[in-house]
C-alpha cells in the first residue's frame, strides 16, 4: 500500500536540503548529545542487545525503549504520562500549538526522508496524510530544527504524532515544478521502513527506532523525546540504531530550556550557599574592594541591587535573581545535586551544594576532565582566562542519590562572572544575555 505523502519545498533539488526554522547552537547540541536523554549511548557498529524486540542490557537498558514511531501528545497537566515504551507509545507534554523536530546527526550514507503525520489514535488501517519534515536527513546541519503546527485540537482532542523513515526515498524523488518535489513509498529502490506495520514492505512489526524520554526535573513531565534510527533491513544490519538521530519537543518548553535533561540548569546554587558581597552599609561608599568590608551572605538573602565581589572585575551589582526548585533526578547526572565536602577544598568553610551543570572555575582543566568538559561546554569552558569545570565532571563532587526537592538560586551580574562561594571557592554566574533570551 502506497503512502499518501504531500508535496514539499526544498532549497536544493539536487541535495534535498530543506529550509529549517532555525538552528541550535553547537553548545546546546553538545549538551544534548552528552546526556542519556539523547541516545549518546548508541555506539557506531555496536549492536544494541535484544533489539529489535527489546533492549535487554547495556547503557540504554531501562532507559531507552523500542518504538514504532507513535507519540501521544498530552496537553493537560496532571494527565497520566507513564506510558513510555508501552503499547500506547511514549508521551510528550505540549503546552503550545507547535512541536519541534531537531536533527542531531548520524552515520548514514543513505538519502533517507523523515515523514510525520497527526492521527487521533494508533491505527494500522486508516489512510494517513504524511508530510515531509526532512527530505534528505544527512543534508541538514546538526542542530537544524523544524517547527510544525499542531492540528486543530477541537477537531482532534486526542492526538498522536506519527514519525516514519523512508530509506533512500530522496534518490527516487520527482521534481514537480521549481523547488517543489514529491517522493513515494513505492518508488524503485526505496526500502519502505514503516512504523505502521500494515504498510511495511520489509521488517513488518519490527522497530527501527530507539527512543528516550527527557524528563523535566522540577515537574516530572516528559518534555522531549530523542530517537536513534536503524535505517538498514534489520536482519542485514548491525542494529546499532545510530544511523539517524533526532529529537522531538514542544516549541515553548524547548525555547525556555524547561526540558532540562537536555540543558545545563542555569539556576544552580542550592539554598544556603554563601556568596562574597560588599557590606550593604558601605557599598555606596566605594569600599567594596576593602576585604574588611566584605562578607559572605546566604544566597537566599541577597537582593537585586546588592553588590557581589567578583574575582576578575571587582564589585558588581546584582541585576536579576533566579529562584526555582529542582527535584533531584537520579537518572541524569547533570540534573542531580552534587556535594563538595569542605575537607576536599581548603578554602571551603562549609560543604558546597550545586546542580550537576554548575561549574567551579579553575586555573587548568585536569587531564581526566578535559574530554567531558569540552564536549559539554565547547568553547564556553573558557571564562576570564580560566576554565569552567562542571560539578558532574569534577572528581571531588559527590552526587546525592535521593529524590528530594531543593530550592536553587542564581545571580545575574551582567556578563558571566567568577564569584566566591562558601569561604573562597571560585564559581560561575549566568550571563545577562542568556537570561534575557529566556
Amino acid at each position: 500500500m502506497a503512502l499518501n505523502i504531500a508535496d514539499f519545498i526544498v532549497n536544493n533539488t539536487t541535495t534535498g536540503h530543506m529550509q529549517q526554522t532555525s538552528r541550535q547552537t553547537s553548545f546546546h547540541v553538545n549538551v544534548i548529545n552528552s546526556q542519556k536523554a539523547i541516545i549518546d549511548d548508541l555506539v557506531v557498529d555496536t549492536t544494541v542487545p535484544g533489539t529489535p524486540s527489546t533492549i535487554s542490557s547495556g547503557p540504554l537498558y531501562n532507559t531507552g525503549f523500542m518504538s514504532h514511531g507513535y507519540i501521544h501528545l498530552v496537553r493537560k497537566y496532571g494527565t497520566n504520562l507513564a506510558l513510555t515504551g508501552s503499547s500506547s507509545g511514549p508521551t510528550l507534554f505540549c503546552t503550545y500549538s507547535k512541536i519541534r523536530i531537531m536533527y542531531l546527526g548520524g552515520t548514514t550514507t543513505n538519502s533517507n526522508s523523515l515523514l510525520y503525520a497527526f492521527v487521533p489514535k494508533i491505527t494500522t488501517t486508516e489512510n494517513i496524510r504524511y508530510f515531509v519534515a526532512m527530505a534528505n536527513c544527512k543534508e541538514q546541519a546538526v542542530g537544524d530544527y523544524f517547527d510544525i503546527q499542531l492540528p486543530d485540537l477541537t477537531a482532534m482532542p486526542n492526538v498522536y504524532l506519527v514519525l516514519r523513515i523512508l530509506g533512500g526515498a530522496w534518490d527516487s524523488r520527482t521534481i514537480v515544478s521549481g523547488n517543489k518535489c514529491s517522493i513515494s513509498s513505492t518508488s524503485p529502490g526505496v526500502t519502505n521502513y514503516c512504523i505502521n506495520p500494515v504498510y511495511s514492505g520489509t521488517d513488518t512489526n519490527l522497530a527501527h527506532f530507539i527512543g528516550v524520554n527527557g524528563v523535566n526535573a522540577s515537574s516530572g513531565l516528559y518534555t522531549n523525546i530523542s530517537y536513534g534510527v536503524e535505517d538498514d533491513v534489520i536482519n542485514e544490519s548491525n542494529r546499532d540504531y545510530a544511523n539517524i538521530k533526532f529529537a522531538v519537543a514542544d516549541v515553548f518548553l524547548h525555547d525556555l530550556f524547561i526540558n532540562n535533561s537536555t540543558q545545563i540548569i542555569p539556576v544552580c546554587f542550592v539554598k544556603g550557599t554563601t556568596i562574597l558581597c560588599a557590606d550593604k552599609l558601605c557599598a555606596d561608599k566605594l569600599c567594596a574592594d576593602k576585604l574588611a568590608d566584605n562578607k559572605y551572605i546566604p544566597i537566599e538573602n541577597i537582593n537585586v541591587g546588592d553588590t557581589v565581589i567578583t574575582h576578575t572585575n571587582g564589585p558588581k551589582k546584582v541585576l536579576y535573581i533566579i529562584k526555582t526548585f529542582i527535584v533531584n533526578d537520579v537518572r541524569q547526572p547533570i540534573n542531580k545535586i552534587f556535594k563538595l565536602a569542605k575537607e576536599m577544598h581548603p578554602q571551603l568553610t562549609s560543604d558546597l551544594y550545586v546542580t550537576g551543570g554548575h561549574s567551579l572555575v579553575v586555573e587548568e582543566l585536569p587531564d581526566y576532565a578535559q574530554s567531558a568538559t569540552i564536549k559539554v561546554l565547547g568553547e564556553t569552558c573558557n571564562l576570564h582566562g580560566m576554565y569552567r569545570l562542571p560539578a558532574f565532571v569534577h572528581k571531588d563532587f559527590v552526587p546525592l542519590n535521593n529524590e528530594n526537592r531543593y530550592d536553587i538560586y542564581h545571580l545575574i551580574l551582567g556578563k558571566q562572572e567568577i564569584v566566591y562561594a562558601n569561604g573562597g571557592v571560585l564559581t560561575e554566574t549566568v550571563d545577562k544575555e542568556w537570561y534575557s533570551s529566556v
